[in-house]
């Protein structure tokens, strides 16, 4: 440490021109507006941070004989200063302002750059010749035994102010500074890490210091106000905890924990909310799928049973009926063999879906197959004195699959359409194909569905009519899934009704491949 040196006459206190700046926000009002307009400051964002957190009394209580405490980074650029108002007025009339250039090189020997060019603390007493007459400076290196050098720090005082002790004090304000820049650096780094692996978090994640107000939020989608409200509640509870919440329409795991140091002092809280939503919904169709895997065992099991005995009993009403002559009782035994019928129906469709057919994979002309199903089905429509419109002149409509399991799904849905029409409505069969997809249509006017029927169309055994099994659908998509396809429906009550099948075209090998 060098004390009280000599100076060439004429030299002013803080060398040949004014070294410090204007004067900054008071401590506690922010740096927000500043730092728009200042990339000095931004750049030693964490040294002034400390600066000022070690000179707080210093602009609370100024202490007798001190008059300001100024600071420099590494590259002699003034950044910050700290005394009462009058004083750094003066100081301000001289000239001097933030980023002004205190080397050696430029201002001659003054605290400051005195202290950073020689790397350690400097005394410089006062000089009556300088505009500031009265007042004298002591400076010193900020920084550690090994760390890196952060900038310098000067005392200015009275010239009455023992040299001496205002080189120490300066030097023990330096030191105290650059530990407090330290840990301010070391903070900034852990937080970079931690902002660094939240980002590639997918959860919400709120900070809240000891006072349970918000430090710092990430969400990776937005959320609205009410939601949010909610989760910083839940961040403010008591204790640690982990707990399944379920705000508005999504479903989140709350992990809450507190976050000490290393002295087991409570620094702030961590709040991890991860939306579950689609995890719940998976978890729901497993047990949906576990359900229904049990159910078709059971049902396979109980249609084998019952398929052989009703085919007993219907023979044997059958044989009944043909001997019967009284018109009543032929009417009461019909009745019963449509019934036996209707069961029949109910057990196969309980085994198709249980225990499909192998299926037989080949190349199949759509065209060709839904002539044929439209062909079968004429009848019926006659019958239900419905209309059924056909567009099936398409060529190259090829697609692999198997030709029964397609033809039971359009019939399946034909036969939807014709139940849900009423006289003089209208049945359409179209056939189209582009760009690579194979589509059919088909259409009714009857009387459509509701959004709430639409939402359980392929619940198994969920049916809209009064003699239906549930199962037409449900068997449709599983065929439609075999075969790689999808099947869509739209629906407006009154409007009818339009379910759309789509196949991938397959490439016709064969001249006449066979259906």
């Amino acid at each position: 440490m060098r004390h009280p040196s000599t100076r060439a006459p004429g030299q002013a206190l803080l060398g040949s021109a004014p070294v410090f700046g204007t004067r900054l926000p008071e401590l506690g009002e922010g740096l927000s507006g500043f730092l728009q307009n200042d990339d000095l400051v931004r750049k030693n964002l964490n040294l002034l941070k400390a600066f000022r957190k070690q000179t707080a009394a210093f602009q609370r209580r100024p202490q007798a004989g001190i008059a300001a405490i100024a600071i420099c980074d590494r590259d002699a650029k003034v950044f910050d200063l700290a005394g009462p108002s009058d004083t750094l007025q003066t100081l301000h009339a001289s000239g001097l302002d933030v980023g002004t250039d205190v080397s050696e090189q430029e201002l001659g020997r003054n605290p400051l750059g005195t202290a950073l060019a020689e790397g350690e603390t400097v005394y410089i007493p006062a000089d009556p010749a300088a505009p500031w007459a009265g007042l004298a400076g002591a400076g010193s290196p900020v920084r550690g035994d090994r760390g890196p050098l952060a900038g310098a720090l000067a005392v200015i005082a009275d010239a009455a102010f023992p040299g001496s002790m205002l080189a120490s004090l300066a030097e023990s304000l330096a030191s105290s500074v650059y530990h407090v820049w330290q840990l301010e650096e070391s903070r900034q780094d852990i937080l970079r890490v931690f902002r660094s692996l939240v980002s590639h978090l997918d959860c919400h994640v709120l900070v809240l210091d000891t006072r349970n107000r918000m430090l710092e939020e990430r969400h990776p989608i937005p959320v609205t106000e009410e939601i949010r409200d909610a989760m910083i509640h839940i961040a403010q509870l008591p204790d640690q905890y982990e707990l399944e919440v379920s705000l508005g329409d999504r479903t989140y795991v709350a992990n809450v924990r507190s976050l000490t140091d290393h002295r087991g002092y409570l620094r702030c809280k961590l709040a991890i909310f991860k939306d579950i939503t689609n995890h719940k919904k998976l978890e729901s169709r497993i047990l949906d799928a576990e359900k229904w895997s049990v159910l078709t065992s059971l049902a396979a099991g109980i249609a084998h049973e019952i398929r052989n005995p009703l085919t007993t009993a219907r023979g044997f009403l059958q044989l009944f009926l043909e001997r019967l002559c009284d018109e009543t009782d032929r009417r009461f035994l019909r009745l019963t063999i449509d019934e036996l019928d209707r069961i029949q129906r109910l057990v196969t469709d309980f085994m198709s879906l249980a225990k499909p057919g192998q299926s037989v994979f080949g190349l199949v002309d759509l065209a060709a197959a839904l002539k044929e199903v439209a062909e079968f089905i004429s009848p019926q429509a006659a019958l239900s004195n419905v209309t059924l419109e056909t567009e099936l002149e398409v060529n190259d409509a090829w697609v692999w699959g198997d030709a029964n399991q397609l033809k039971q799904v359009v019939l399946n849905l034909l036969q939807n359409a014709f139940q849900a029409c009423k006289p003089k409505d209208t049945v359409r069969l179209r056939l189209h194909v582009q760009a690579g997809l194979v589509t059919v249509e088909v259409a009714d006017t009857g009387c459509g569905m509701t959004p709430e029927q639409m939402a359980r169309l392929f619940q198994p055994y969920y049916t809209t009519k009064t003699t239906g099994t549930g199962l037409g659908l449900t068997v449709t998509k599983q065929i439609m899934e075999r075969h790689g396809g999808d099947v869509r429906i739209s629906s407006r009550p009154g409007e009818g009704t339009l379910v759309t099948l789509e196949l991938h075209q397959a490439v016709q090998s064969l001249p006449n491949a066979p259906i």
